[in-house]
């Protein structure tokens, strides 16, 4: 395919600076609409369960192919189409898309997420050791584990990471700094008595 672009241009005799060779090697290899189709793709593309740096590298892959895209565009569509606990959090720290940087966004929402993620690993392993306890209680006869070393019902059908409603619960209440548990203003859930 190379050495077809090489005789047409020779045919052509045209001179070209080394960026027009290679933006006529581009539009020689890829269809006439490919950079629409990525401009589609960039659109709709939505970080769904990606993390924050997998999202915006993505998002930035996209963009190169466009071609008519910068970083205050990758920002402003990182910004508008992310898991929706990043915005607020951003915001929160100040910041707002017309004046972060791609490198500032990659670093903040990283944190972000991490906070995020934390109780949830938290939250994880203290499940698993209680799953432990509670088959090491079963197996030796002594009384059925009816409820948690928290006192609350486990539900076994609840789905770990929660529902939509109860993601959202908790996105509320963050944001209004009350406690997931109680929902009390006074302490947060590590906290909590209840």
């Amino acid at each position: 395919m190379y050495k077809f672009f090489e005789q047409d241009i020779l045919q052509k005799q045209k001179k070209y600076t080394l960026t027009g060779y290679f933006a006529a090697l581009f539009d020689y290899i890829f269809p006439a609409d490919f950079r629409i189709q990525q401009r589609d793709e960039f659109d709709a593309c939505h970080q769904d369960d990606l993390s924050a740096v997998h999202y915006l590298r993505q998002l930035q892959d996209l963009a190169d192919t466009v071609g008519d895209l910068d970083d205050a565009d990758v920002v402003l569509a990182f910004w508008s189409r992310c898991q929706l606990y990043l915005r607020p959090e951003l915001t929160r720290t100040g910041y707002e898309p017309s004046v972060l940087t791609v490198n500032d966004l990659k670093s903040l929402a990283t944190r972000i997420e991490r906070t995020e993620e934390a109780p949830r690993e938290t939250q994880k392993s203290s499940s698993h050791n209680r799953q432990g306890q509670d088959s090491d209680i079963q197996t030796n006869g002594a009384m059925s584990p009816s409820k948690t070393s928290d006192d609350e019902y486990e539900d076994p059908q609840r789905d770990p990471e929660g529902s939509d409603d109860e993601r959202r619960r908790i996105n509320r209440l963050r944001e209004e700094r009350k406690c997931f548990l109680c929902e009390s203003p006074d302490h947060l859930a590590r906290n909590c008595s209840n």
